[in-house]
């Protein structure tokens, strides 16, 4: 399976549109999901990390 980061671009819970269904798609097909959010992750977004379909929220993470 594949490893997909999805860069800072929207909110989660701002609107759902395309890239939040194709996450929780890719993620609920096994691929391992990260999605960057712009602000702090909310409820909304804890709710689809405990449906178990790999997809996992971060924010500002700095790379050397």
């Amino acid at each position: 399976m594949a490893v997909i980061i999805y860069p800072k671009t929207m909110n989660w819970s701002y609107m759902k549109q395309r890239p939040q269904q194709l996450m929780t798609q890719l993620g609920a097909l096994g691929h391992q999901v990260y999605f960057e959010n712009l602000a702090p992750l909310d409820r909304e977004f804890r709710e689809v990390e405990k449906k178990r379909v790999r997809v996992h929220g971060y924010q500002n993470i700095s790379l050397p």
